[in-house]
C-alpha cells in the first residue's frame, strides 16, 4: 500500500509538472500575440517576412524550375533588354545574361532565404560555442579567443570577404556561405561571452558546481538556455543585412556566376542599361531587397519585444 501510494504521488507530481509546463507555454504564446498586436510595425514585419517565405516555398509553382539547375535563369535572346510584358512580367536583362527578371527575383528570393538561414545557423552556432566557452572558463583561453575576435573586428568586413572569396577561388552557394560565416561568427561570440559572464555567477550555476555537475552539462543545460534569447534577437536583426551584403557582393561580381538567380547579380547585369531606359532590370530586384531587409528589421524588433527580459519586465 505504501509503495502504491508513493508511486501515485510520484505520478501526480509528474502530471502537475507537465500541466504547469503546458500552461507556461500557453502563456508565452499569449504574450507573444499580445506584443505583436500592440506593435503595428511588428505586424507589418511579420506580413512582409511571411510574404517572402511563401514566395520562396512556392517558387517551383510560380516559375517552373529551369532544370537541371533551377537557380540558373532561363535565357531569352534579344539585342536589347525587353520591357515588362505578359510574356516577361518583369522584362529581361538582355546581353550578356539574356535572363528573365521575374524568374530571377522569384528564385532569388528562395536563394536569399537559404543563404541567410544557412549563414545565420553556422555563424551563430560557432559564435555561441566559442563565446560561451570563453566567458565560462575565462583566463588565458578567454584572452586568446577575444583577441582573435578583436582582430577580426578591426578589419573591414568587405575587405575580409573579398580576400576570402578570392582565396577560396570557386563561386557558388557554399563559397558564399563559407566566406560569410568566417566573418560573421565574431558578433555572436561577443554577445554570448558577455551574457555568459553574467549568468555563470548566478546561484543556480554555483549550486550545480557545488554538487559536482560537469562543466559541459552546466554550459549545455544552464548557461546556453539563459543566453540564447539575446543571440537570437541579434540573429533575427542580421538576417536582412546578410542578404543586403551578399547582394552587394553579387553586384560587384563576387560569389556567384553571371546568370544566377540572385538579386545582386541581376542588378549588376542591369547597371549598364539604366541610362538607356531599361530601368526594370535594377528596380525590381532593388524593391525585393528593400522590403526583405525592412521586413526582417521589423521582425527583429518584434523578437526583441517578445524575448528580451528587460522589455518584458516593463510590460
Amino acid at each position: 500500500m505504501i509503495k502504491m501510494s508513493k508511486e501515485k504521488k510520484k505520478q501526480e507530481f509528474v502530471d502537475n509538472a507537465k500541466n504547469r509546463l503546458k500552461e507556461h507555454r500557453k502563456n508565452e504564446i499569449k504574450f507573444m500575440i499580445y506584443r505583436l498586436r500592440r506593435s503595428p510595425l511588428s505586424l507589418i514585419g511579420l506580413i512582409i517576412t511571411t510574404f517572402f517565405i511563401v514566395i520562396a516555398l512556392a517558387a517551383p509553382l510560380i516559375c517552373p524550375p529551369n532544370l537541371p539547375d533551377p537557380y540558373r535563369m532561363p535565357k531569352t535572346f534579344s539585342r536589347t533588354p525587353l520591357p515588362p510584358s505578359m510574356e516577361h512580367i518583369f522584362g529581361t536583362s538582355g546581353p550578356v545574361a539574356y535572363a528573365d527578371v521575374f524568374y530571377g527575383v522569384i528564385w532569388g528570393t528562395r536563394l536569399s532565404l537559404l543563404l541567410a538561414f544557412t549563414i545565420t545557423a553556422i555563424s551563430l552556432s560557432i559564435g555561441l560555442i566559442i563565446g560561451t566557452i570563453s566567458g565560462y572558463y575565462g583566463g588565458i583561453l578567454d584572452e586568446i579567443l577575444m583577441r582573435v575576435v578583436d582582430i577580426a573586428y578591426s578589419l573591414p568586413w568587405i575587405l575580409m570577404m573579398l580576400v576570402l572569396l578570392v582565396a577560396i577561388g570557386s563561386r557558388g552557394f557554399w563559397t558564399m556561405v563559407s566566406a560569410y560565416s568566417i566573418v560573421a561568427w565574431t558578433t555572436y561570440a561577443r554577445i554570448a561571452r558577455g551574457e555568459t559572464l553574467k549568468v555563470k555567477n548566478e546561484l543556480f550555476v554555483e549550486a550545480a558546481k557545488s554538487i559536482g555537475v560537469r562543466d559541459i552539462y552546466i554550459i549545455y543545460r544552464h548557461i546556453i538556455p539563459n543566453i540564447i534569447y539575446s543571440v537570437i534577437i541579434v540573429a533575427s536583426l542580421r538576417i536582412g543585412w546578410i542578404v543586403l551584403n551578399t547582394s552587394a557582393l553579387g553586384f560587384l561580381g563576387l560569389g556567384f556566376n553571371i546568370g544566377t538567380a540572385e538579386w545582386g547579380i541581376i542588378m549588376s547585369e542591369g547597371r549598364n542599361w539604366v541610362l538607356q531606359g531599361s530601368w526594370w532590370i535594377t528596380v525590381f530586384p532593388g524593391i525585393f531587397i528593400f522590403f526583405f531587409v525592412l521586413g526582417w528589421q521589423l521582425m527583429g524588433d518584434a523578437f526583441r519585444d517578445m524575448l528580451d527580459p528587460k522589455v518584458r519586465r516593463n510590460v
